[in-house]
């Protein structure tokens, strides 16, 4: 086991830790079990949905570096590394997959093939950052706190003509695909959001309160992205008990929430242990005797 494994393992035991100390584990399984079966079945397919399109913009930042993978490969390419992400973290995980098959199969340079995968997810902590800003502007208890409100408003405004700006100075070449990349990064999240929103609503959620639910779903996601736990186990929760203190989230419904969401990312994720991606080295072009 290498160290930043351990790391990770130590971290996500102590959040586990955490949130095990300040839930009501027979209340959890009850509201676990009262959502309904058709609800957690139209969340999985959104939640897939959302995985599909986020191939998709991930094969816009290929295309841009000359890697040439067909839609079916990419998809397979991406379920593959969700695969890897979750299921080995400590190994070579997914984007290193994605890496290491891309640039010894297609012959691309690592350092490319790298940068697209990071572009990629940085377009997506973009968009889930403007979403979380927009959503706070529409919370009351945002403007009960001044010291949230006016960065609020700045990051609304500011994030993505600020990330345009940066992609066009550390990589000219995906000026062009920066609108259409974020307005897929955005329909990802609106996607995700349709699946926070069905299984609030199977947790019986009050509709006045779904708007901090959002919030806090939002500002979850984002810290999720964060690699320091195995799969991201605890962080999602440990932002839901932390925002419960100043809203009126309920803990209990909140770590059921959590619990779903990545129980539908585990089960997707799982395809792509059955999963084998075929990339093929392109054929030089034959030349044509007259």
């Amino acid at each position: 086991m290498n160290w930043k494994l351990l790391i990770k393992v130590l971290l996500t035991g102590l959040a586990v830790y955490l949130v095990s100390t300040r839930i009501d584990f027979p209340a959890l399984g009850v509201w676990i079990a009262a959502v309904p079966v058709p609800l957690i079945l139209v969340s999985f397919l959104l939640f897939n949905l959302s995985k599909i399109v986020g191939a998709l913009r991930l094969n816009l930042f290929f295309r841009a570096e000359n890697m040439r993978l067909t839609t079916l490969q990419n998809l397979l390419l991406y379920y593959k590394g969700m695969f890897y992400n979750l299921f080995l973290p400590g190994g070579i995980g997914g984007d290193g997959y994605k890496i290491y098959l891309i640039s010894n199969t297609l012959g691309n340079s690592w350092r490319y093939v790298f940068k697209a995968v990071m572009w990629d997810r940085v377009s997506g902590a973009v968009a889930i950052l403007f979403l979380s800003a927009v959503l706070m502007l529409l919370v009351p208890v945002t403007y009960a706190y001044s010291f949230v409100l006016w960065p609020t408003v700045a990051t609304a405004i500011l994030v993505f003509p600020v990330f345009y700006l940066i992609t066009r100075w550390i990589s000219p070449s995906y000026g062009a695909i920066t609108i259409s990349g974020n307005l897929l990064a955005i329909l990802i999240q609106l996607l995700q959001a349709a699946v926070a929103l069905i299984i609030f609503r199977g947790l019986e959620i009050a509709p006045a309160q779904m708007g901090e639910y959002m919030v806090v779903f939002f500002i979850s996601s984002l810290a999720s992205i964060l690699p320091i736990t195995v799969g991201g186990v605890g962080i999602r929760e440990l932002v839901f008990l932390t925002a419960a203190r100043y809203t009126a989230i309920e803990p209990n419904k909140a770590v059921a929430f959590s619990l779903i969401f990545f129980a539908l990312n585990a089960i997707s994720a799982l395809a792509g242990a059955f999963i084998t991606v075929n990339l093929q080295k392109p054929q030089p072009k034959s030349e044509v005797v007259s």
